[in-house]
């Protein structure tokens, strides 16, 4: 008996994977089985295809074929998101599984199994071949199908870990094809970036005045409790460098001089930072739906690349396509 892994996932509204075939096979290695990325019935083609899965067939032991799914899952997870194909994350889809008297009586014939249509990784053995069951029921990114083979193929010949931070990052990238607008986009993507910050201390002269605020504060009997309390939190924050201090040096370190809608990776990044904070906050002038619109699509590229420079590089990452691509006017966000 040999164990099969499938990956299923759900492609977003506005993405598409270009390809007529209903099975594009992403790796070959010697000695293991190949990796393909199917639609879920195997018929339909890709480019129409919204429930597709990552198959593999012919795994020795149900812990081996477990063990690879998950291996191979996150460098789909990467691919898809360095080509902008957005899916649905698992915590967006409902759970609604057949009973066990339901999977049974789905098995009225012979030699065949049902199982529980679950959504990311499940294992099984291989024969019979499952049938899935299930309870209830704009603008394309589309990249070349040889792009997403060739990502895939490169993330299969290096070792790799995905953070949690990176996990993160990816389903809040998922997420953003899921939003209505492109304002909540926006806010969406810069959620991604932020999940990606580790924000380091200030400099030591700017400590010692912190601190020295945050003596003072304690030792003020003056202050309510609760103002206190809520004061020194609000102090202890400011040891760290700001958000839009740590984005600047995290777009610097990950994409250099990298440009989006014209402007460097960290000033696009404090360009978006500015616009998201006027988005959430409120100013007495919104910025104008073109604004957020060309940040928006402009961002989709910028973030895909955060994520996935790590791994990755930038060298064969798409430039970006963005209408007036025009130079933003920007603001700094500490």
């Amino acid at each position: 008996m040999d164990f099969t892994f499938w990956y299923r996932l759900t492609v977003a509204e506005r993405s598409v994977i270009g390809i007529e075939a209903p099975v594009l096979t992403l790796y070959t290695a010697t000695g293991q089985p190949d990796v393909v990325l199917t639609s879920t019935d195997m018929k339909t083609p890709l480019k129409t295809a919204k429930e597709i899965a990552l198959r593999s067939a012919g795994w020795s032991t149900e812990k081996e074929a477990d063990v690879k799914g998950a291996w191979y899952a996150a460098r789909l997870d990467l691919a898809l998101v360095r080509h902008r194909v957005g899916v649905r994350p698992e915590q967006c889809v409902s759970r609604s599984m057949l009973a066990k008297s339901g999977l049974q009586m789905g098995e009225a014939q012979p030699d065949q199994r049902v199982l529980n249509d679950t959504y990311g990784l499940s294992v099984f053995p291989s024969d019979p071949p499952p049938r899935f069951a299930r309870i209830g029921g704009a603008f394309l990114s589309q990249p070349n199908p040889e792009r997403i083979v060739a990502t895939f193929s490169h993330l299969c010949s290096r070792e790799l870990t995905l953070t949690s931070r990176d996990h993160l990052a990816i389903d809040l990238f998922n997420t953003s094809f899921l939003q209505p607008s492109s304002a909540t986009r926006v806010v969406t993507l810069v959620m991604a970036v932020e999940s990606l910050l580790e924000q380091l201390p200030r400099p030591p002269e700017t400590l010692t005045l912190v601190d020295s605020f945050i003596k003072q504060a304690e030792g003020d009997e003056a202050l309510v409790n609760s103002h206190r309390d809520s004061f020194l939190g609000s102090l202890r924050r400011l040891r760290l460098e700001s958000i839009g201090s740590a984005g600047r040096r995290l777009a610097m370190a990950r994409l250099g001089k990298r440009k989006y809608m014209n402007l460097a990776a960290p000033k696009f990044f404090d360009h978006c930072y500015c616009l998201r904070s006027k988005l959430v906050h409120g100013t007495a002038k919104q910025p104008s739906d073109q604004k957020v619109k060309s940040t928006a699509g402009a961002m989709e590229v910028f973030v895909a690349e955060m994520i996935t420079q790590p791994f990755l590089g930038l060298e064969a990452a798409e430039q970006a396509h963005v209408p007036d691509g025009a130079e933003a006017n920007v603001e700094r966000c500490w």
